[in-house]
């Protein structure tokens, strides 16, 4: 019952799949063992673990990240839905710096991502009625708490759906600019 499968891995991010079975009863998911994960980079303790549920296709929420010293390393699991979740590397000294990584996750495919620190994450749902659960490397600081406008045109992606949800936070959140150094 401990079955994960490292399905793909670019620039530390990892696409997982997870242990998942159905009988006559249901079905059950294993998604996260600390030794697995320990092995592929999530080292740190769980600090906090978040559940969003999003009611309408189209719904963006992103791009989030916590500034040093608390950035933090996620697993972002779609439990319920398909989601297409889209990754950027802030990391100031990486070759990949503000690159643009995106992965189907859904509940039919039992997959997973793992997002190393040094990452903007944000996601659109591609289904009504989507559920994502988060498991964070470090807990919530406010003050600490930004992210990257996810309509930015300096991120040179566009959003595979058109957008039918997004918070006025998130529509106000800064777009990159010549001043902005990265993590």
């Amino acid at each position: 019952m401990n079955k994960f499968n490292l399905i793909k891995e670019n620039n530390q991010i990892k696409l997982i799949k997870y242990f998942y079975s159905k009988d006559t009863r249901g079905n059950f998911s294993k998604i996260f063992s600390e030794d697995f994960f320990y092995k592929i980079g999530f080292k740190k303790k769980i600090a906090q673990i978040n559940i969003s549920t999003n009611l309408k296709k189209g719904t963006i929420r992103g791009f989030h990240y916590q500034k040093k010293p608390k950035n933090e390393q996620k697993l972002i699991i779609c439990n319920k839905g398909k989601i297409i979740d889209v990754i950027i590397d802030l990391r100031k000294k990486s070759k990949n710096f503000l690159k643009v990584y995106k992965f189907i996750l859904s509940d039919t495919e039992n997959n997973c991502l793992f997002i190393p620190h040094g990452f903007a994450h944000g996601f659109q749902s591609l289904t009504n009625n989507t559920q994502l659960i988060y498991i964070h490397s470090e807990l919530y600081f406010e003050k600490l708490d930004t992210g990257i406008n996810p309509f930015d045109k300096n991120i040179k992606f566009k959003w595979p759906i058109s957008v039918k949800n997004l918070s006025k936070r998130d529509n106000s959140l800064p777009f990159i600019n010549n001043s902005f150094k990265g993590l």
